[in-house]
């Protein structure tokens, strides 16, 4: 039996990383085929090359020439990408698969590789990860309306956090309390926040 792929309300796309090329295809084929949308890579930089940050699964392969997956396991984790991660490899040892899950990895495929298990391991890390996707989409678009403060609203934002009255600002920054109060309201309506604690709520996330 063909698993259809869940319907989180993201657009998750899997991406296939190994440097050979009869089984990306054969990957692509069968993640396709249940109705993934699917993006296949022959090594770790041309992935980290063309990923544009959207919430997806990444397949890949162990051993591999110029960049081994362990590698880019460690370079997802440093720029902590939005994916949730599955590895192949031809030589599963215990000692490898406590190595890759410690490096972000949900769990190791063996080669040849089982499709009815690979599709139900997709179907399962993908419905687990909607709370990861969620949260991140809620990061991003909170970086977003951070990013369009001024300088002065950034630094009386921050003071907001940290419970300074409009009035503690004002002699923090040496302005007069009618501007900080300007600053304020900016900075509310910018961020789309209608009370202090809501956006005390969703400055935390970045916690």
């Amino acid at each position: 039996m063909v698993l259809s792929r869940p319907q989180p309300p993201f657009s998750a796309t899997i991406h296939v990383v190994d440097d050979d090329f009869g089984i990306r295809e054969s990957l692509r084929r069968v993640l396709g085929r249940a109705g993934y949308a699917v993006s296949t890579y022959p090594g770790g930089r041309e992935f980290l090359a063309a990923y544009d940050g959207s919430p997806g699964c990444l397949i890949v392969d162990l051993a591999m020439p110029h960049m081994r997956g362990e590698a880019l396991l460690e370079e997802i984790a440093r720029r902590q990408l939005n994916l949730v991660i599955l590895v192949l490899t031809a030589h599963a040892t215990i000692r490898s698969a406590v190595r890759v899950t410690q490096s972000g990895a949900l769990d190791v495929l063996e080669k040849p590789i089982d499709n009815p298990r690979l599709l139900a391991k997709v179907a399962e890390v993908l419905e687990g990860a909607q709370p990861f996707f969620a949260r991140n989409a809620l990061v991003r678009d909170f970086k977003a309306r951070f990013s369009a403060l001024t300088s002065r609203e950034k630094e009386v934002m921050e003071l907001m956090l940290a419970g300074l009255t409009s009035q503690e600002i004002a002699d923090t920054l040496g302005n007069s309390r009618k501007t900080v109060d300007i600053h304020r309201a900016r900075v509310m309506q910018k961020m789309g926040a209608a009370t202090l604690a809501e956006l005390v709520r969703e400055w935390s996330l970045l916690g």
